[in-house]
């Protein structure tokens, strides 16, 4: 079996997300803590998920899901510049959460 899913909304020239994707997407917002805020979500042409959290124009947190990667880059509104990459895992979860608690509900 593909680990493809049909195109994405947005026709040809979307990329599949795999089913890899949208799991470990759906595992990273189920393990956010609840104060903090939902993100505004994408699905990107190369078939992946970023989630974005915006907080003025200077902070920024965007997290982005492909496969069993995420990728993260944060700009606080001090100016301190903050990313990571690697497999979905604590060892993220806990890189993640303080960047995000800027942004609670």
């Amino acid at each position: 079996a593909s680990d493809r899913e049909q195109p994405s909304s947005g026709g040809d020239e979307f990329a599949p997300i795999s089913r890899a994707a949208f799991s470990n997407a759906n595992a990273l917002i189920a393990r956010l803590p609840e104060t903090i805020e939902p993100p505004h979500v994408t699905a990107v042409p190369e078939g992946f998920f970023t989630f974005e959290w915006n907080k003025g124009l200077h902070e920024r947190v965007s997290v982005t899901v492909y496969g069993d990667v995420i990728a993260y880059a944060a700009i606080q509104d001090s100016g301190a510049q903050h990313y990571g990459e690697g497999p979905i895992g604590e060892d993220i979860g806990r890189a993640l959460v303080p960047l995000l608690s800027r942004f609670t509900t």
